[in-house]
C-alpha cells in the first residue's frame, strides 16, 4: 500500500503539468476551431463545423495532407527499418570498420559545433574580421585580434 501512495505523489507533478501545458490547451483548440474567430477578442460567431469542412476542401490543405502522408510512409517503410538494422549491426562489436561507422553516424552531432567554431573563426580573424572591419570603417584603426591578447581572450569567448 506505501509503494502505490508514493508512487501517486510522485506521478502528481507529471500529472499537473499534462493536463496544464497538453490536455486544457488541446481541449480549448478544439472549442476554439467551432467558432469563426481571428484570435483576438471574443468568440462571438459559433459555426460548429463548417471550418473543418472549409479545411477538407482547401486544395492547400490537401495538398500539405498528402505530402505529409507521404513523408510518414517512407519513414515507416525505409528509415525506420534501415535505422533499427544499423543500430543493431552496430550493436554487436563483430566486424572491421565497425568505428568508422559509427564515426559517420556520430558526425552530424558535432558538425553544428564544428560550422560555429569556424565561423567564430572568421569573425574573430585579425586582418577581415568583425572587430577589424568596424575598427576601420569607424575609427580609421588597424588590426584587431581579440583572440591573441590575453587581456581581452577571456571576454572575446
Amino acid at each position: 500500500m506505501k509503494k502505490t501512495a508514493l508512487l501517486s505523489f510522485l506521478l502528481f507533478p507529471a500529472l499537473l503539468l499534462f493536463i496544464l501545458f497538453v490536455l486544457i490547451p488541446v481541449v480549448q483548440a478544439g472549442y476554439y476551431s467551432l467558432f469563426r474567430w481571428n484570435g483576438i477578442g471574443p468568440l462571438t460567431r459559433f459555426t460548429g463545423f463548417e471550418n473543418f469542412k472549409l479545411i477538407l476542401l482547401d486544395r492547400v490543405f490537401q495538398k500539405a495532407f498528402t505530402n505529409n502522408i507521404k513523408v510518414i510512409i517512407v519513414s515507416l517503410l525505409i528509415q525506420l527499418p534501415l535505422a533499427f538494422f544499423f543500430a543493431l549491426l552496430l550493436g554487436r562489436n563483430q566486424f572491421r570498420g565497425e568505428s568508422f561507422l559509427r564515426s559517420i553516424f556520430f558526425f552530424p552531432y558535432i558538425l553544428a559545433e564544428i560550422v560555429s567554431g569556424i565561423i567564430w573563426k572568421f569573425i574573430y580573424n585579425p586582418e577581415f574580421g568583425l572587430p577589424t572591419f568596424f575598427s576601420k570603417l569607424f575609427a580609421g584603426g588597424g588590426e584587431i585580434a581579440l583572440m591573441g591578447n590575453p587581456e581581452t581572450a577571456f571576454g572575446a569567448i
